[in-house]
C-alpha cells in the first residue's frame, strides 16, 4: 500500500505526484540497477527516506494535535 499526494497550486499549477511507501531504510528505495531507474533519476524521480518514525499516525491512534 502507499499515499499518493497530489499539489495544486493556487493557480492551477499541477505538481508532480508524491508517493509515500512505508520503509525507514536506504533498502526500502529501489536499488540502482533496478528496471527503468535510469529513466526515473533522468526524468528527476527522487527516491528517499525518512526515519522519523515519530510522523506515522494510524487510525485509532491517540495523537495529540498541541
Amino acid at each position: 500500500a502507499f499515499t499518493i499526494v497530489v499539489l495544486i497550486l493556487c493557480n492551477g499549477t499541477v505538481l508532480p505526484f508524491q508517493t509515500i511507501h512505508q520503509g525507514y531504510t536506504k533498502k526500502s528505495c529501489p536499488a540502482p540497477t533496478s528496471k527503468n531507474h535510469d529513466q526515473c533519476i533522468n526524468a528527476n524521480f527522487r527516491f528517499e527516506y525518512f526515519k522519523d518514525t515519530n510522523l506515522l499516525v494510524h487510525p485509532g491512534d491517540n495523537v495529540d494535535a498541541g
